[in-house]
């Protein structure tokens, strides 16, 4: 069949990728391996297997993205007479996942001498695919949204008007992250609706009041893995964060 606009525009960001990595590698990029949520199906599986093709990529396979950074953080590390438990935890813009990962070694002999090999175990991975730090722009947006509605007395809807909203959502990015290494940050937006400019300020407490139910929802897929597991926090080594949104 041919391809939906969805097979192409899954195909045009694998084409981009596979520039980036051919830039970075000096050389053409034909065979690649892509990572893939844990929670993807067979047919969300299978479309993004055909948006390689359309990318002009050989696919040697689809790897879950906790397996994938897995393998990262065990090939840069020695494990050598000791084991090591640890959580990766993946928040995007989009959704969330939370992986328990054991590592430990093991011995084989080689031409009659010992050789150690790292190997891991992927014991336990837990997600929200609705989670992600768009929610959190959302509900800055909205926040800010109707302080302006309010101080400029207007009865239209500004969460309704997709340009001024657009607006408002690529400034309280950039207040999200501000507020990570500051009580207080501003949100200034020029021409927000109708000539009219905007600006306040929110402090981390109010914005962690503000996003309350977010938070319970980010904690939620690492809680049950615990408590499946029969883990406390003194039985985990180390803790990586990973995506954009963590």
């Amino acid at each position: 069949s041919p391809p939906t606009p969805h097979h192409r525009a899954q195909g045009s960001i694998l084409y981009y990728a596979r520039g980036i990595a051919e830039a970075q590698a000096g050389g053409p990029v034909l065979d690649a391996i892509v990572t893939v949520p844990a929670f993807f199906g067979q047919r969300q599986r299978q479309a993004l297997a055909d948006a390689a093709t359309l990318a002009g990529l050989n696919l040697m396979g689809l790897i879950n993205t906790h397996t994938a950074a897995a393998l990262q953080y065990g090939i840069e590390r020695d494990f050598v007479n000791r084991s090591q438990t640890i959580v990766l935890y993946d928040m995007g813009s989009g959704s969330t996942e939370v992986a328990l990962v054991k590592y430990n070694t093991y011995t084989v002999k080689e031409a009659g001498k010992p050789k150690v090999y790292n190997q891991l175990e992927v014991r336990d991975v837990d997600w929200d695919e609705s989670l992600g730090a768009n929610l959190l722009d959302m509900a800055l947006a909205r926040h800010f949204a109707a302080e302006f509605s309010a101080k400029a007395k207007l009865e239209v809807d500004v969460t309704a008007l997709p340009k001024a909203m657009a607006k408002m959502r690529r400034q309280v990015r950039r207040t999200k992250e501000m507020l990570s290494a500051n009580s207080a940050a501003p949100c200034t937006v020029e021409e927000l609706y109708d000539g009219i400019d905007f600006q306040s300020t929110i402090t981390r407490d109010a914005f962690e009041v503000l996003a309350k139910d977010f938070f319970s929802r980010a904690t939620a897929p690492l809680k049950r893995i615990m408590e499946r597991n029969g883990l406390q926090p003194g039985d985990i080594d180390a803790f990586e964060l990973l995506g954009g949104g963590s």
